[in-house]
């Protein structure tokens, strides 16, 4: 995002945690990247709120600040413009939408306990202090979802409410020739029809599901899964594909840089989304939309109401391996639909999900508050 503002004409500095490896500032020859020192890298600590305040109160060289998700939310509740400048906060889910997911899919013991414990105070807390998302001038949100989310439940005023979809340079289609080299490249059956499932592997990504259906499945068809990251439920989900006896039909290819991920997109035929909790609007569909994937995704949230009433991906109940394999029966069945299916989803990623497309929907709530 800061680059594309950069190629535009704008002048735009990052200010962010403290880096593991980097100290003070550093600049990739377009953005300058100030990195706080004394704060936690990667988290929205106290120190971090406090040391932007802190910058804003001395720096008035900003016209606008753009502001990820709760980071330095406090210099928005603590300052008001002229102290600091009008704000434009970028909004991927709320406390409240993440905790409802959680309890709709917390199926283990003491669920019962924990939804009164953790689940129920932490939604009272974030309902509470609904300003600390709307002390900005504008608030981007990432899905339609999303909007009506926080104006339904948060009350948040729909006039300062804007909707600009997640968007990556648009890749060309990879051709045939292209699949066949991804393929040859990494290790993969020529003649399969390959199931791709990319992302962190945790619980509630729903890769166990995506194996169970898979397992449902794949008797009848020539097909491979493969898991692409790393994560904490890496050991269960291996063990899961050993008891059920796939270890020939299923790889895991383990963590993969983001930039070393494009081969596996093009070598897949299928992308899975099959998590069970909040999705405001993943860059994994971003990116399988973009190299003409069929998709299967949970109706869940964001994720949902962007693929919801449009030809373009098989929509499942969030957690239903029934449903998984009854999707998953009818794209193996039939290469004509997956190819209908990825074509009409690339169609809808060229109008909606370019960098460009981003950038533009910025740069009009810009405008508004300049």
């Amino acid at each position: 995002m800061a680059e594309g503002l950069v190629a535009r004409g704008h002048s735009v500095t990052v200010w962010t945690t403290a880096h593991p490896a980097e100290s003070g500032c550093h600049s990739n020859e377009s953005v300058f990247i100030r990195y706080f020192p004394d704060t936690a890298p990667g988290l929205h600590s106290r120190e971090f709120n406090q040391a932007v305040v802190q910058a804003l109160a001395e720096d008035h060289s900003f016209d606008l600040m753009l502001v990820e998700s709760r980071s330095a939310e406090a210099a928005l509740d603590r300052l008001r413009p002229p102290q600091r400048p009008p704000a434009i906060m970028f909004i991927h889910g709320t406390e409240v939408s993440e905790e409802l997911s959680i309890i709709a899919f917390d199926r283990g013991p003491g669920r019962y306990l924990r939804l009164l414990t953790q689940r129920l105070p932490a939604m009272l807390r974030s309902l509470a202090r609904p300003r600390a998302h709307f002390a900005a001038e504008r608030v981007v949100c990432v899905s339609q979802y999303v909007a009506d989310h926080l104006a339904s439940v948060y009350l948040a005023p729909p006039e300062v409410l804007r909707v600009v979809r997640n968007g990556i340079p648009l890749p060309p289609m990879p051709t045939q020739a292209d699949c066949r080299a991804a393929r040859e490249h990494l290790g993969l059956p020529q003649d399969a029809t390959i199931i791709l499932c990319i992302g962190r592997l945790a619980p509630d990504k729903g890769f166990d599901n995506a194996i169970w259906a898979f397992g449902r499945v794949q008797r009848d068809y020539p097909c491979l899964l493969l898991i692409v990251g790393g994560g904490p439920d890496e050991e269960r989900l291996r063990s899961l594909v050993a008891s059920l006896g796939l270890g020939k039909v299923v790889r895991f290819a383990g963590e993969v840089p983001q930039a070393a991920t494009p081969p596996y997109y093009a070598a897949s035929d299928i992308l899975l989304l099959p998590g069970v909790r909040y999705e405001g609007h993943p860059y994994v569909l971003v990116e399988g939309a973009a190299m003409g994937l069929a998709v299967i995704a949970s109706d869940r949230a964001g994720l949902g109401s962007e693929l919801a009433g449009e030809k373009i991906a098989l929509t499942i109940r969030p957690g239903s391996v029934d449903d998984l394999a009854d999707a998953l029966r009818t794209l193996l069945g039939s290469a004509e639909l997956r190819r209908r299916m990825g074509g009409a989803l690339r169609r809808h990623a060229e109008r909606h999900y370019t960098l460009d497309a981003m950038l533009d929907g910025i740069e009009a709530v810009m405008s508004e508050l300049l």
